[in-house]
C-alpha cells in the first residue's frame, strides 16, 4: 500500500534489470503496476460472499434473523455491489414470503389450540407453493373439522335425550372412519334404550303384547333383558289374575315354590294370601238363611 496524492494506492512492484554487452547489471529499471481496482472488488468479494454464507447457513436453520444488508463499497466496487444488492433482495423477498407463511401457519395453530377450529387465512396473500402450503394447512382443518362437527352434532343430540334413527353416513377417512364406526356402533346400542322405552310406554297403558326384539350389547343388553323380564312377569301375573277370576287357582302351588323374588318382593306374597283367601272361602260351607 503506497500514499499517493491521489490516495492509498495498491502497488505491485516489478524489478527489471539492465545488462551491458557483457551481460552485466549495470542498471535496474523498476515498474509498477495499479492492482487497487483488483485488490478492492477481491476484497469486497471475500466480504460479503462470507456474509452471504453466514445467512444461507441461518437461513436452512430456519433462523430468519440475518442481516441482508450489503456493504457500501467504493468506486471500485460498485458493479460488484449491484450484483450482491440483487441477490441479497432476492434472497430478502424469500425471507419476507417464508415468514408470511410461518406467521399464517402460527396463527392457525395457535387458533387450534384454542378451539377456534373454524379459523383460516386467506391463501391468495400468497404465491406458488407457499400458497399451496397455507391451502394444505386449511384443507387439513377442513378435513379435521367436519368429522368433529358430525360427531359433536349426533354427541348434543344424544346428551338431549334425541336417539338419532339414522346413522353417520358421511365419507371419512383413517381414524375419523373409527369415529364414524364407533358413533354408530353407540346409536345402535342406544337404539334398546328406545326400543325399551316403546315398551315400557305400552305397559304404562297395560299392554304387555311387546317385547324388545332388537339384539344389543353391553348394557344395552341387561336395560334390554330386563324390559323384558319384567314384560313375562307382568304377563305371568295378568294370566294368574285371569284364570283366579274364572276360578283356576291352579298357580298358586307355584307361586308358593317361588316365593318371594327379593326381600323388598310384596308381589308374590299378595298373590298368594289371596289366592289362599279365596280357596279358602270356596271351601267354606255355605250357610243359608232359615224361611220364616
Amino acid at each position: 500500500m503506497v500514499d499517493l496524492p491521489n490516495g492509498m494506492r495498491t502497488l505491485e512492484q516489478h524489478c527489471i534489470p539492465v545488462r551491458d554487452e557483457a551481460g552485466e547489471i549495470t542498471n535496474v529499471l523498476l515498474a509498477y503496476r495499479d492492482l487497487t481496482r483488483e485488490v478492492s472488488v477481491e476484497k469486497y468479494l471475500n466480504t460479503e460472499v462470507e456474509r452471504l454464507k453466514v445467512n444461507l447457513d441461518m437461513f436452512s436453520r430456519g433462523d430468519l434473523t440475518f442481516n441482508a444488508s450489503v456493504d457500501e463499497g467504493n468506486e471500485y466496487t460498485t458493479v460488484v455491489r449491484d450484483n450482491f444488492v440483487r441477490i441479497n433482495g432476492s434472497i430478502d423477498g424469500v425471507r419476507n414470503a417464508v415468514g408470511s407463511v410461518l406467521a399464517d401457519v402460527g396463527q392457525l395453530a395457535e387458533a387450534a389450540v384454542e378451539g377456534k377450529l373454524d379459523t383460516r387465512v386467506d391463501a391468495r396473500a400468497h404465491e406458488g407453493e407457499f400458497a399451496k402450503v397455507v391451502e394444505g394447512v386449511n384443507d387439513t382443518l377442513d378435513a379435521v373439522v367436519g368429522p368433529l362437527n358430525v360427531a359433536a352434532e349426533y354427541i348434543d343430540r344424544i346428551s338431549k335425550g334425541d336417539i338419532p334413527p339414522e346413522k353417520v353416513t358421511d365419507d371419512m377417512q383413517g381414524d375419523f372412519n373409527e369415529i364414524k364406526n364407533n358413533l354408530n356402533a353407540c346409536i345402535d346400542g342406544l337404539g334398546g334404550l328406545v326400543e325399551a322405552n316403546a315398551v315400557l310406554q305400552k305397559m304404562a297403558d297395560n299392554d304387555y303384547t311387546v317385547k324388545v326384539a332388537g339384539d344389543y350389547q353391553g348394557v344395552f343388553a341387561e336395560v334390554a333383558t330386563a324390559t323384558n323380564g319384567v314384560q313375562e312377569r307382568l304377563v305371568h301375573i295378568q294370566d294368574i289374575v285371569h284364570n283366579t277370576a274364572e276360578g283356576d287357582l291352579n298357580e298358586l302351588d307355584l307361586l308358593k315354590t317361588v316365593g318371594k323374588h327379593c326381600e323388598n318382593d310384596r308381589m308374590v306374597p299378595s298373590m298368594i294370601g289371596m289366592m289362599e283367601n279365596i280357596q279358602l272361602w270356596l271351601t267354606m260351607p255355605i250357610c243359608l238363611p232359615k224361611l220364616v
